[in-house]
Parts: structure tokens; sequence; C-alpha cells
């Protein structure tokens, strides 16, 4: 009878150690996807407007500016390393910030239209 009982428990705490344990990775794997990667921002062109105009992100992330508004808009960077061809309404521009610093850029057809993307 007591081996029997020993051999129950025994049975019982390793098949709680092997539930408990996967339950770690699983937990540990999904916190990983979520907190690490790159993201990817959006930013807005709305008639002679940007929304928002400066926005902060993380090396590796990317910006999207899309074309809300009825007037073409392009994004140029005063850099240069960044520009787009002019946007029409629904279009939309895709950079990837490769390292940090700050980038100003304007709209190079209405040059009051500016922003600026800080990158740490």
């Amino acid at each position: 009878m007591k081996l029997s009982l020993l051999i129950g428990l025994a049975t019982l705490l390793i098949a709680s150690v092997l539930v408990i344990g996967a339950g770690c990775e699983q937990e540990e794997t999904g916190s990983v996807v979520q907190e690490f990667g790159p993201q990817t921002y959006n930013i807005d062109l709305i008639d002679f407007d940007i929304s928002p105009r400066e926005l902060t992100i993380k090396v590796g992330d990317s910006v999207t500016w899309t074309n809300q508004g009825s007037a073409k808009h392009d994004v140029r960077s005063n850099d240069g390393s960044f520009y787009s061809i002019p946007l029409e309404t629904g279009e939309s521009y895709t950079f990837t910030f490769n390292q940090a610093g700050t980038f100003k850029y304007k709209c190079g057809l209405h040059p009051g239209v500016e922003g600026a993307i800080i990158v740490e």
C-alpha cells in the first residue's frame, strides 16, 4: 500500500512539473513577441497639415505616411535620406529608420507642411 501511494504521488508530482513548465514556456514566448521587434507608425497628411507633426520611434521602426487629403503631397527629408513620389489621395509611402537621430522632413509641394521623426 505504501509503495502504490508513493508511485501515485510521484506520478502526480511529475505531471504537475510538466504542466507548469509548459505554461512558463508559452508565457515567455508570447511576451517576447509582443514586447520586441520593429513597429510601424502611421502619419496622416491631411490637406495642409501632418498628424502627428513629431513622432519618436526606435531604430529599426518604420513610418508610413498616408495622404488623407485632397491635395497631392510628397515626403522629403531635409538631409536627403528619404523621399517619396507625389502621393494621391489614399496613397502611402513607408520608410524604415535604421539609425538614430532627428529627421526633419517636409512636403516638397507645400514647404510649410513640416514634421520630424526622432529615432532613439
